[in-house]
């Protein structure tokens, strides 16, 4: 508390205020220019905050269709399970928005492909012949305790 010259009681106080100007950190998976093998993917937003991400403020769309109501939230990730509506093959487009608590927003996509251009033919195993085995020899062990 302070005091005026008048007598009276002036409460003064000092209130520090940070002010967070910076969006969160987003990366997807799978990431851009990415080929999935399979057609039932699990597409992921990781995110980052200094202050923290708003659960409502996470939008994501596949394809130009909103998913939001279908991530599962969980600390610092958003994920999209596509186990119910398979992907067609070919290409398609992950977009996510982020919100943090002070409503600095940050934006990313990602073009992937659905199909089996990741997959690599490495051919059958060499076949292998001619292959010596080692020889043993076994020496008989002394057991006084052998009847």
């Amino acid at each position: 508390m302070d005091f005026a010259l008048d007598g009276t009681v002036v409460r003064s106080e000092t209130i520090l205020v940070n002010r967070d100007m910076q969006a969160p950190t987003l990366s997807l998976l799978p990431s851009d220019g990415t080929t999935v093998p399979t057609d039932r993917p699990v597409l992921m937003a990781s995110f980052k905050d200094t202050i923290g991400v708003q659960a409502q403020g996470i939008e994501a769309f596949l394809d130009g269709e909103d998913i939001s109501d279908s991530l599962s939230i969980h600390e610092s990730r958003a994920y999209y399970r596509s186990q119910l509506n398979p992907l067609s093959e070919g290409p398609h487009l992950f977009q996510v928005k982020v919100a943090d608590i002070a409503g600095n927003v940050a934006q990313a996509s990602s073009h992937f492909v659905v199909g089996q251009g990741s997959a690599v033919d490495i051919g059958a195993p060499p076949l292998i012949t001619n292959v010596a085995l080692p020889r043993y020899s076994f020496c008989p062990v002394f057991n006084p305790y052998a009847a």
